[in-house]
């Protein structure tokens, strides 16, 4: 066991990097759901209210799996530059929005960069952390969602009421190059695997997330002769084209259980792990009881 804490010197920048894209990612989640009726009162077309959120939501998923196939594929820098590039850009697209059209596009942009964010960071804990100190980070890592629950939404309307609904979009933005300098220097020598990439999953994030947005326009259409028939066409199109299982990045120890020993095989669910293992950061490991 090391003893060497997740603050230590050697390894302290990087990990309050990673916490600070998480709880970025967080704030801007929770935040956004109160800024939206000033934005809407603003720019107007109501009825594209749901797909400021639906399309972020959705992105995502497009970004956790562009994410991950990236992660294998290069290791984790690259992936993490590119998501905190889309999550900025995103970021003023949405401040900076003449229309409410716009203002989606923007967020969606933000989902593809938020969803890639998160899952690097959970990448990086497996690969470049001692096993002792993953829980630790796991701990973390759920403190900086807690903190951004209670804070984000009063911090998001009160900046939209004193200033403007776009403050609390482009406020972020500043905080993504500190982010980048913490983190990427840390990351620049942590490379790939050295196992066989994994076949890409992208394809089904895509096809699962446009199922997604088929459905979703079919409930937001409010007719009883077009919502109905693109309610069921997402449905069976996420049903037979959304591989969701496979969304998950799985190495080559992936699809049975780990051999007896072997604690750093990698993994994709419980199931795949030893009795007493548990699937965390994509490696099978214990859980010790630690204090943070």
């Amino acid at each position: 066991m090391t003893r060497e804490g997740i603050l230590h010197p050697q390894r302290a920048g990087l990990t309050v990097g990673l916490l600070l894209a998480v709880t970025l990612v967080a704030f801007e989640a929770l935040a956004v759901g109160t800024v939206m009726p000033k934005a809407e009162e603003d720019l107007g077309h109501l009825e594209l209210y749901g797909w400021a959120f639906s399309g972020f939501l959705l992105a995502s998923v497009i970004g956790i799996a562009w994410a991950g196939e990236q992660a294998d594929r290069h290791g984790p820098a690259r992936p993490l530059a590119y998501g905190m590039t889309l999550f900025a850009i995103g970021l003023a697209i949405a401040g900076l929005a003449p229309t409410m059209y716009v203002l989606v596009l923007g967020r969606i942009v933000q989902g593809l960069g938020a969803g890639a964010l998160p899952a690097i960071v959970y990448v990086v804990i497996g690969r470049g952390y001692p096993e002792d100190l993953r829980p630790r980070m796991l701990a973390m890592l759920a403190s900086a969602w807690v903190v951004p629950g209670f804070i984000g939404p009063g911090i998001g309307g009160a900046v939209a009421e004193w200033t403007s609904w776009r403050v609390t979009f482009l406020m972020i933005v500043p905080m993504l190059p500190l982010t980048a300098v913490l983190t990427l220097p840390a990351l620049s020598t942590l490379g790939p695997p050295g196992s066989e990439a994994s076949p890409t999953r992208l394809p089904s994030a895509v096809r699962l997330a446009v199922a997604g947005g088929i459905a979703l326009a079919g409930v937001a259409s409010g007719s009883t002769r077009i919502g109905p028939p693109l309610v069921i066409a997402g449905l069976v199109a996420a049903a037979c084209g959304g591989d969701v299982k496979g969304l998950s990045s799985r190495g080559p120890d992936a699809g049975g259980k780990c051999e007896p020993g072997r604690e750093r095989c990698r993994c994709y669910g419980n199931e795949t792990c030893n009795d007493g293992l548990v699937c965390a950061s994509e490696l099978c490991v214990k859980v010790r009881r630690s204090s943070i």
